[in-house]
């Protein structure tokens, strides 16, 4: 796990295997290093299907695409959106507010990037993400409001991967460089031993992401300066890395009582801890 600057991870207990890095960073309370290390506890977790490519609503405006990497399907109206199978990710901005139906949204070779100003909202909702191009953007200004399934096939799970990756692409890149917004490259990786994919939460209005998200190839890059997640009856993170920056204060709430959603067998109740076995 990594800290950085002013960044805060708040937890009743925070347990390491792998060590951490503090920089400037806060951890309440300060880190046990020498923790057992822990094997994936969703490994046996099965993907969702995916299915045939989804079409925008004839009310979304699809700009053409510009470059290889940049989302297929490109939303700048306030809509709300089926869930599917997104070939090529999907890109929500200019102000757009999108509202998703519940079930579940595959970013199939692509990724998932709101930006500019705008906001997505959704209960009963998971995304999964495959593909060496997938992972995910929540920009500054953006504001983000997600409740995991309460049953199916991702009960519990906000967001899953694909559990191998080979050549990952940083989708902050593609932000930055076809849509002119003033994203700082993400901080390289502490100590990376295999290929990641990124998920970045920039955004200062990202209170309520409530559920579990399973990232077994993935890397969450929390550099918002406002807290992340502190809305949430309960949030766990399952990731290959945790990294801090600016001024975030994630919060791993425990409330397991206060919300339908369950909690997938593993991973909880753990009340209040945060463990870190890598």
């Amino acid at each position: 796990m990594v800290g950085g600057d002013n960044a805060m991870a708040r937890a009743d207990t925070i347990c390491s295997a792998g060590g951490y890095l503090g920089l400037r960073a806060n951890f309440a309370p300060p880190p046990q290093t020498g923790c057992p290390v822990i094997e994936d506890p969703l490994k046996d977790r099965p993907a969702p299907g995916i299915g045939a490519c989804m079409t925008l609503p004839s009310s979304a405006k699809k700009p053409p695409k510009q470059k290889p990497n940049t989302p297929a399907n490109q939303i700048d109206q306030s809509v709300t959106l089926e869930p599917g199978t997104y070939c090529g990710g999907l890109q929500i901005t200019n102000n757009a507010v999108v509202t998703l139906r519940p079930g579940i949204y595959v970013m199939k070779d692509g990724p998932l990037i709101v930006d500019k100003s705008a906001t997505m909202t959704g209960r009963d909702v998971a995304f999964y993400f495959t593909g060496n191009t997938s992972g995910l953007v929540f920009d500054k200004k953006t504001t983000i409001s997600l409740t995991a399934p309460t049953t199916g096939t991702m009960a519990g799970l906000l967001m899953m991967e694909e559990r191998a990756v080979e050549t990952p692409l940083d989708p902050s890149d593609v932000v930055d460089v076809d849509y002119g917004d003033t994203i700082a490259p993400t901080p390289p990786p502490l100590g990376q031993s295999k290929a990641m994919r990124t998920y970045r939460i920039i955004s200062d209005n990202a209170r309520t992401m409530l559920g579990t998200i399973y990232l077994p190839a993935g890397r969450v890059v929390i550099d918002a300066k406002r807290p992340v997640a502190d809305q949430s009856a309960y949030t766990v993170v399952v990731a290959q890395q945790v990294n801090l920056y600016e001024g975030p204060n994630l919060y791993l709430n425990a409330n397991y009582d206060q919300t339908s959603v369950p909690v997938p067998k593993g991973v909880g109740p753990i009340s209040g801890k945060l463990l870190l076995s890598q």
